[in-house]
């Protein structure tokens, strides 16, 4: 019996142990704050006394199902809430609300999210028919839609058209480092630009691509620093301006100079130091 007693003491403290560590496991990040916008209360997203507690805060901004694309007018491209963020006095600096804003329950077709700042993720729904996010903040990583949207697709949380036949939004702040450009592509929209927070370090072209159509092109991608072509294209006003001052581009075999005789404009104007034949190198 005076042998057993220890072993049973023993058991305890072992299982009191156990059970001691299992209750001291890291504690799971706070979920989201969600926040219900319907056609009634927009105006309170703009009203700092209702949204102070929020400000340092996650929070998903999720839209009713009855929201209306006049109330997504008011709320975003009037700029009903655009900032999410006051200026602190006592700080001298601005607060803000760090937000998911969610689309999915939604019958709204036109969502225009323009400068609308400190949003990290977009949710579509499938209904969606009109998206444009120009000039956004900085911290959008991501945009997402259900695979029965029969308008758009999203691949890295890149947005692009059902068919993936163009770039339809490039969130500044994605975190894809290398962006292969899918062989569908031909040409780009001008909604890729300024996209100062973006990882992208390199970025391949397809081999079919034919143009830029637009100025500002893959502007101020400050860690872009290899861009690949199959192709020998024209330059637009701003491509690739601003980015890294490592940037160097590579081109199909035999047509180094051709693409430096298409692109030494562009390059006078970049603002870029050294030779533009020093950053061209062949496949």
């Amino acid at each position: 019996m005076k042998k057993i007693i220890p072993l049973i003491i023993s058991s305890l403290i072992i299982s009191l142990f156990t059970f001691v560590s299992c209750s001291q496991e890291a504690p799971k990040p706070a979920p989201y704050d969600t926040l219900i916008l319907t056609n009634d209360n927009y105006a309170d997203f703009n009203d700092e006394t209702k949204m102070s507690k929020y400000y340092g805060k996650q929070v998903c901004i999720k839209m009713s199902s009855d929201i209306t694309n006049d109330t997504l007018t008011e709320v975003f491209y009037k700029g009903q809430f655009r900032n999410l963020s006051k200026y602190n006095e006592e700080k001298m600096e601005n607060e803000y609300i760090y937000a998911i804003l969610d689309f999915s329950d939604t019958t709204a077709t036109f969502i225009n999210t323009n400068f609308c700042g400190n949003i990290q993720k977009i949710i579509l729904s499938d209904k969606v028919e009109y998206f444009s996010d120009v000039f956004n903040g900085g911290l959008l990583e991501e945009i997402v839609v259900p695979d029965n949207n029969p308008n758009f697709k999203s691949i890295d949380g890149i947005l692009y058209d059902k068919n993936v036949t163009t770039i339809k939004a490039y969130p500044r702040a994605n975190k894809t480092e290398k962006l292969v450009i899918p062989e569908t592509i031909t040409s780009l929209s001008n909604t890729i630009q300024q996209q100062e927070s973006n990882a992208t370090k390199e970025i391949v072209f397809p081999s079919k691509f034919e143009n830029f159509t637009a100025n500002y092109a893959f502007y101020r991608l400050r860690a872009l620093e290899k861009v690949v072509f199959k192709t020998i294209v024209e330059p637009t006003t701003w491509c690739f301006t601003e980015c890294s001052e490592n940037l160097k581009f590579y081109v199909p075999s035999g047509k180094k100079q051709d693409f430096i005789d298409k692109w030494t404009d562009w390059y006078t104007t970049a603002g870029y130091s050294g030779e533009l034949s020093d950053r061209v190198f062949e496949n």
